[in-house]
């Protein structure tokens, strides 16, 4: 059987024959990242052992899983063990160092954004959960390093980056979730001491039970039709907010996902990330020596875990290939198509192809719903069961149509859906 062209490919295969037990001891002996000339081999690792562990997440197959609602951990996420250990191993392997600035004791400027890319990909094909989260904490600590405000990144930038902390975000109101409300969903009204009083419903909000901050955008008071807006960090603990239950999912539910409400909580100036302005989020980018990797709606970033997922259905369908040689031409087809995209995305981000972000998310969303098609086909009824592989991947895959998609994506997938238009963009 052909498997994918991948320098380390050969590692994987090794670490999944030989079972959990030998992973562990390899990972107990893992070389420090910071030392390692390259940290490829660390992150597919971490990836492969994921996708060994007996209780991989997302959607209806945790229920079954040992409960630990009593254990609270440090990290700030949820309180099932897997994840905090995730989160964990990320901290050790300083993968969550590379999107803190330098002069945090990160290594954001070392890295370019192709790398960050890659990395994203990896970890998704072995866990989407946790390189969602990663990817909200990130997109928090990022658009905070690129503040203006230097007394903002003093006072929040630290308790958002320290350690294994978990800070997270709740923009997508500003963006593709009722961005057409006719008022505000969260509305910012002037002090005369200069701060604000915010008011409304963050949507949308990843593991704010546990958050040491939450970055969040709000709409200035008196609202107009090209209002000012600000993007400012809160404090969960804070008082007037409240964090409610997060919102039973179809999938990815360890992501502890639901609404922040706010109710007259105050905020100063050293709270103000970026703004006041029209359109914040497309007004605060990361300059130039960060790589200008300010995640954005329809950014590579997202696109970039959509082929991740999709890396990681292909490889548990090769598993079904090695006993029904009959499928060894849709796993190849798959497969190269796989290939060839991340060579296109890949190319986007150095800047060598001329292709719009929204067209390559709009690609690998269809990608990634096609391959889980495939995998719970390959997998007949075994996979349609609540817990199996194949019903998470369809359940994750799903997940991308509406996890922060733009509007031109939205309208090209239903027109191809509906084999109206496949090259219209609205």
């Amino acid at each position: 059987m052909k498997v994918a062209a991948n320098p380390l490919q050969s590692l994987k295969q090794q670490l999944f024959a030989h079972g959990h037990a030998v992973l562990t001891r390899a990972l107990e002996n893992m070389i420090n990242p910071r030392e390692a000339h390259d940290w490829r081999p660390v992150a597919y690792e971490l990836a492969a052992s994921w996708q060994l562990s007996d209780g991989v997440p997302n959607g209806s197959a945790v229920e079954s899983q040992p409960q630990a609602e009593s254990y609270i951990p440090q990290s700030g996420l949820s309180a099932k063990p897997w994840v905090v250990d995730r989160w964990r191993q990320l901290d050790r392997a300083c993968f969550l160092q590379w999107f803190v600035p330098q002069d945090m004791g990160g290594s954001l400027e070392v890295h370019t954004e192709a790398d960050r890319l890659e990395l994203g990909m990896i970890l998704a094909s072995g866990c989407l959960t946790t390189a969602f989260l990663l990817s909200q904490r990130n997109a928090s600590v990022l658009r905070l390093a690129a503040s203006p405000n230097s007394h903002t990144k003093a006072k929040w930038l630290k308790r958002s980056t320290q350690g294994a902390t978990f800070s997270t975000v709740g923009i997508s109101h500003l963006t593709t979730s009722r961005q057409f409300a006719t008022q505000p969903v969260v509305s910012a009204t002037i002090c005369d001491d200069g701060g604000y009083l915010l008011n409304g419903m963050i949507p949308w909000v990843s593991s704010a039970q546990r958050a040491s901050s939450i970055l969040t955008g709000a709409t200035i008071m008196p609202s107009e039709a090209d209002a000012d807006q600000m993007l400012v960090m809160i404090d969960p603990e804070q008082l007037g907010v409240d964090v409610l239950r997060p919102l039973p999912l179809l999938g990815l539910n360890e992501t502890s996902t639901g609404s922040v409400e706010l109710r007259n909580v105050k905020i100063s100036v050293d709270d103000i990330v970026a703004g006041p302005q029209p359109q914040v989020l497309k007004g605060s980018s990361l300059p130039s020596s960060q790589n200008k990797n300010t995640p954005a709606t329809g950014s590579l970033s997202t696109t970039s875990l959509a082929l991740g997922a999709t890396l990681g259905t292909i490889e548990r369908l090769s598993h079904e290939v090695a006993q029904r040689p009959e499928l060894q031409p849709i796993y190849e087809a798959l497969l190269a198509e796989a290939t060839d995209f991340r060579s296109q995305l890949f190319a986007c981000a150095q800047g060598t192809l001329a292709t719009s972000p929204e067209i390559l998310r709009q690609q690998a969303n269809s990608l990634v719903i096609r391959a889980a098609q495939v995998y719970l086909s390959a997998c007949k009824g075994a996979g349609f069961m609540q817990g199996h592989p194949a019903s998470r991947a369809i359940c994750e895959a799903m997940f991308f149509t509406v996890w922060s998609c733009p509007q031109s994506v939205v309208m090209a997938s239903l027109k191809q859906l509906t084999c109206t238009s496949s090259d219209t963009w609205s």
